[in-house]
């Protein structure tokens, strides 16, 4: 296998490992995200508040993990695409020389 597959493997690893990971946390604690905590504080401070918007589209909490796992995922693979072809930009000379000094 490639080195660039087993790379793409061990992320793919990691990432799975990462949202089990949040789970388990999730339904062992109160992980409750900034939303919910800023209309607790409104509410406490204002209770006559109505918000002037409502959420086109609201998930429901184990699709919301999931969709920030996707977005997470993605990011992470943007991440590591440009990465590489950054390092595959760098001439072979380049990369000697640059080795040759540290």
């Amino acid at each position: 296998m490639k080195k660039t597959g087993l790379i793409i493997v061990c992320l793919l690893v990691g990432q799975l490992v990462w949202t089990a990971t949040t789970k388990v946390l999730e339904s062992r604690f109160d992980i409750s995200g900034s939303d919910e905590q800023a209309m607790a504080l409104v509410q406490e401070i204002d209770p006559s508040y109505t918000p002037w918007a409502l959420p086109a589209y609201e998930p429901t909490a184990l699709m919301e993990t999931i969709l920030f796992g996707i977005q997470a995922f993605i990011g992470g693979i943007i991440l590591i695409y440009c990465t590489l072809r950054l390092r595959a930009q760098v001439s072979p000379e380049t990369r000697t020389n640059s080795n040759l000094k540290k």
